[in-house]
């Protein structure tokens, strides 16, 4: 949800942090961990558009929160990663629809 709902969406602030942050990691790629906790019980649905990430009606606390998510997410990604010359992502996919 940081990273905005689409390509168009991304706030500058994240982005400029993240560039402040990949300025120090010299000639190797930021590396980011996307989903956190809630990678176990969130599914990937490959035709989902929009939104790029949908709460799940499963139950969830403050440290899990499922969502599903579509293509639009790796759509971000890529955009976060070309913006910022160089980023890695570590996502742990469990579950397909």
């Amino acid at each position: 949800m940081v990273l905005g709902n689409d390509t168009a969406t991304i706030p500058a602030t994240v982005l400029n942090y993240l560039a402040g942050i990949r300025s120090r990691t010299g000639n190797n790629p930021l590396r980011l961990r996307i989903g956190g906790n809630s990678m176990d019980s969130s599914v990937y649905v490959p035709w989902q558009a929009t939104p790029m990430l949908q709460l799940t009606p499963y139950a969830s606390n403050f440290n899990n929160q499922p969502v599903n998510y579509g293509s639009l997410l790796w759509d971000v990604l890529k955009k976060v990663s070309d913006d910022l010359t160089g980023a890695e992502y570590l996502i742990g996919v469990e579950k397909f629809a």
